[in-house]
Order: structure tokens, then sequence, then C-alpha cells
């Protein structure tokens, strides 16, 4: 009969074969379990013995900054319908007027006018879309960096 290689096998593998497994194999089964649980335990303590003091009150003075900037950002991404109704009526009056814009995939500023103002609900922005005058129709958000 082949020798087995308990040491190979995963941990559900050896429980399930505990039930079927010679005395001989029980043993082998229960020392490798017994060495996996006691690597387990000191790889814990261990963990536990790294973090200090030091971090913990470094980490705690961190967190409330974070959070505050996180709502702060989560307030300004969630625009209401009213609103960004309001801001495409506010941008409106930019239509027909000139600016440069990068297209997609490109690096270069190009010219042309804002042709008009898009209201786009599903993402929740306000879009202008541009033609440039070399004929193409560019759409932008409104406070892309990419817009002059």
């Amino acid at each position: 009969m082949a020798t087995k290689k308990f040491n190979q096998m995963t941990t559900k593998k050896l429980n399930a074969l505990m039930a079927t497994a010679s005395d001989e194999d029980k043993a082998a089964i229960e020392a490798v379990l017994a060495a996996r649980e006691q690597a387990q335990a000191s790889a814990a303590t261990e963990a536990q013995a790294e973090e200090t003091p030091a971090t913990t009150e470094a980490q705690a003075e961190e967190t409330p900054a974070t959070t505050e900037a996180q709502v702060a950002h989560d307030k300004k991404l969630k625009m209401t319908d009213e609103e960004r109704h309001a801001l495409a009526e506010e941008l409106k009056a930019n239509i027909n007027h000139r600016c440069q814009v990068v297209p997609f995939n490109t690096i270069e500023w190009v010219d042309g006018y804002i042709a008009g103002v898009i209201e786009e609900k599903r993402s929740n922005k306000v879009l202008y879309a541009i033609k440039t005058d070399d004929g193409r129709r560019i759409v932008k958000v409104h406070d892309s960096n990419l817009i002059k």
C-alpha cells in the first residue's frame, strides 16, 4: 500500500479522512493537524505583538480626518435632480462661446465652441456638447480640466 502524504493534504481533506482512516493513519493525521493549529496560533500572537500602541494612536488620529473628507466627498457627488437641472440652466449661458478642448486619446488642445448642455441623469452629471472647428462633436463634463 502506498504511503500517504498527510502534510500535503488540506485540513478539510484530513478532517474527512479521520472518519475512515486506520489507527496508524489517524495518529499521523492528528499530529499534522496539531502542528498546523500550533503554527496558526503562533502566527496570530506574532501579529498581535507587532502591533504597538503607538501605531494604534496614529491610526486613531488619522481616522476622523479621513471620515470627514469622505463625507464631504460623498455630499459633493450626490447632486439632486433639482440641483443638476439648475446647474444645467446656469451653464446654458455659455452656449456658442469659444473654447479649447482636449479630445479623447489625444494630447493637443483643439479649438471649438460649446454647442449645447446635456443633463446626464444616469451618471448625475452635466456635460458640455462641444463642436470642434474640424467638425467633430465632443462631450465633456462641465468641470473638466480638459476644457478652457
